[in-house]
């Protein structure tokens, strides 16, 4: 979504309203993300002459996989980022969150998929489901059964030492 700076009135909003080409970010896709179905974006700008204020509210269909049992599940992600734009020089080195741009265009594309990527659970789980209890090579323990099977655990390297009669 690129930003126009010359359809801007001083004091007026104006927004924006755009499908995202989905394609391009699949380079940047990775556990739990599988897929974006869907990426739409709108943007609130509003030109205050020393900066331009843009709110921008995401609502995404995603494809994520479940951590509990690594289904596939869709999943529907709603989010939204307040930013602040300026294209005065003093104001690239600013304490202040303040981005500061070049040019008479502003290309929110990057911001919105960071928006998306930020959103998305870093467990997800589908509904419905259940922690594993075991499986093929593991168990799952609670806290305390751990601690038991630590305290009945030997080394397997000394296994041998405990055949040895110290009565002889």
């Amino acid at each position: 979504m690129k930003i126009d700076l010359s359809k801007l009135k001083i004091g007026k909003s104006v927004i924006f309203k755009e499908s995202l080409d989905v394609l391009k970010f699949y380079d940047r896709l990775s556990y739990p993300l599988d897929k974006i179905i869907n990426l739409n974006a709108d943007a609130e700008v509003t030109d205050y002459s020393d900066f331009i204020a843009v709110n921008i509210t995401i609502n995404s269909d995603v494809l994520l996989v479940c951590s509990y049992t690594l289904e596939k599940f869709q999943e529907h992600i709603k989010d939204h980022i307040s930013l602040q734009f300026s294209s005065n020089k003093e104001d690239e080195n600013s304490e202040e969150d303040i981005i500061y741009f070049k040019g008479n265009e502003i290309n929110l594309d990057p911001y919105i998929i960071d928006l998306l990527f930020a959103s998305i659970p870093t467990r997800p789980i589908k509904k419905g489901a259940k922690w594993p209890k075991g499986g093929e090579n593991y168990e799952v323990y609670t806290e305390d059964e751990y601690l038991e099977s630590e305290k009945n655990k030997t080394d397997s390297r000394f296994d041998k030492l405990l055949d040895i009669d110290l009565d002889e």
